[in-house]
C-alpha cells in the first residue's frame, strides 16, 4: 500500500495524518508513505520525527484582509498543482489522503484528475473552504466532530485520530506517573503551543486567587513559548519548577497531564477537544475569536452538546467565572457516585483504525469494479 498524505498550516492538520499512517503500519508492514506539506511549515517537523518522507510545495492561503493579493496566490496555487502532478507521478500512490489546510487543494485536485482515489479528513465541526471545494472530488470525507459538516457529500463520522500515547494511559497510571494522590485535585490550563494572551492573564489570576491558596490543588498552566519569558519576569514565583502549581511554556506529555487532570481550561482546537473527550476530563472551553471561519467557537458548542462542558466567550472571561466553574467541577467530579472513567462515551474509540479500514474497503471495491 502506497499512500500520499497532505495537509498543513497547523499541527492540527498533521496529527490526523500521523495517526492514520500509524494505523496502516500496525495493520501491515508493507506500507509506504509520503507527506506533502507547505514549504517552511513548522508542523512538518512532526512528519520528519515520525520517519515519514516529506515533500514541500510553495503555497499559501487566501488573504481575507488584502483581496488583491489573491490573484498572485491563486496563480501560485496553479503552479503548485503542476508540481503536485510530478510528485504524485513519481510516488505512484494507491490513494491520496488530505488532512486539512490549503495544501490539500493542489494535491487532491491533481490526484483526482489522475484517477487516483482521494479521501479527506476534516477535524472541525464546520468544514473549511478547502474541504468544501474538495469534498466532491473525494470518495469519502471523514468527519472528526458532529456538526454541519456531516451534510457534505460522502461524509462519514469517524472522530479525530489522536496520538497513540493517549491509549497507553488511564487516570490511575497517569496520576501514578506524576506522583499525585487520590485526594489531590489537578487543573490543567492551556492556550496552545503559541499561547493566548487573555487566557494567560486570566490563568495567572486564578493561580493567585484560588489554586495557590488550596493545599489540595495542583494547577499547571501552559502559557506558550511566546509569552513565557515575559510572564517569568513579572511573576517569577509562578514559574518555580519545584512548585506543584506553576506556569510552564510547553509540555510534550499532554497524554499524562490530561488523563491525570480533574479539570481543563482550554482553547477549542478540534484535536484538543477530541483528546479531552477521550480522557473524559471536564473542561472549561474558551474559544479563540481570532481564527478563520470562527471554527473554535463552533467546535466548542458542538463538543459541549455532547459533554455538557461549559463554554465561556473570551469577551466575558474573568478569573471569578473560572473559579466558580472549577468549584462546581470539583464538587461533582469528586462525589462518591462519580468515579471518573477513562473514555468518553461520545468519542469514537478508534478513529484512525476506522479511517484505515474504510480506505482499504473503498480501494478493494474499486479494484473489483475494474475487473
Amino acid at each position: 500500500m502506497r499512500i500520499i498524505f497532505c495537509g498543513g498550516g497547523t499541527s492540527g492538520h498533521v496529527s490526523p495524518a500521523l495517526g492514520i499512517a500509524d494505523a496502516f503500519r500496525k495493520a501491515s508492514a508493507d506500507c509506504s508513505f509520503l507527506f506533502i506539506g507547505r514549504i517552511g511549515g513548522k508542523e512538518n517537523d512532526a512528519v520528519k520525527k515520525a520517519g515519514i518522507d516529506l515533500k514541500e510545495i510553495s503555497i499559501e492561503g487566501l488573504s481575507r484582509s488584502h483581496p488583491l493579493k489573491n490573484v498572485k496566490i491563486l496563480a501560485n496555487a496553479l503552479d503548485a498543482r503542476k508540481n503536485a502532478i510530478k510528485i504524485i507521478s513519481d510516488f505512484a500512490p494507491d490513494a491520496v489522503v488530505g488532512t486539512g489546510g490549503y495544501v490539500c487543494w493542489p494535491i487532491i485536485s491533481a490526484a483526482e484528475k489522475m484517477n487516483i482515489p482521494c479521501f479527506i479528513h476534516e477535524s472541525n465541526s464546520s468544514a473549511g473552504l478547502t474541504t468544501r471545494l474538495l469534498a466532491k472530488k473525494c470518495h469519502k470525507v471523514f468527519v472528526g466532530m458532529h456538526g454541519p459538516i456531516e451534510k457534505l457529500k460522502n461524509a462519514v463520522y469517524t472522530g479525530n485520530p489522536i496520538y497513540s500515547d493517549f491509549m497507553k494511559l488511564n487516570r490511575i497510571s497517569a496520576r501514578r506517573r506524576l506522583d499525585i494522590d487520590s485526594g489531590t485535585k489537578m487543573i490543567i490550563s492551556v492556550g496552545g503551543s503559541i499561547g493566548a494572551e487573555k487566557l494567560n492573564e486570566t490563568a495567572i489570576k486564578v493561580l493567585k486567587k484560588f489554586s495557590l491558596k488550596r493545599k489540595d490543588v495542583i494547577h499547571i498552566h501552559i502559557c506558550g513559548y511566546r509569552y513565557y519569558d515575559i510572564i517569568k519576569q513579572k511573576n517569577p514565583e509562578l514559574c518555580d519548577k519545584s512548585s506543584g502549581s506553576r506556569i510552564i511554556a510547553f509540555s510534550s506529555d499532554m497524554p499524562t497531564l490530561l488523563h491525570a487532570a480533574d479539570a481543563v481550561i482550554t482553547r477549542c482546537g478540534a484535536l484538543t477537544l477530541s483528546e479531552i473527550a477521550y480522557c473524559r476530563v471536564p473542561a472549561i472551553l474558551i474559544p479563540s475569536p481570532n481564527v478563520t471561519g470562527d471554527h473554535q467557537r463552533k467546535n466548542a458548542y458542538a463538543h459541549s452538546m455532547i459533554t455538557h462542558d461549559t463554554v465561556i466567550e473570551e469577551n466575558s472571561l474573568s478569573a471569578e467565572m473560572i473559579i466558580s466553574e472549577l468549584e462546581n467541577i470539583f464538587k461533582v467530579r469528586h462525589a462518591p457516585q462519580n468515579v471518573p472513567s477513562t473514555v468518553h462515551s461520545g468519542n469514537p474509540p478508534h478513529p484512525a483504525e476506522t479511517i484505515m479500514k474504510i480506505i482499504i474497503d473503498e480501494l478493494n471495491t474499486l479494484k473489483k469494479s475494474e475487473k
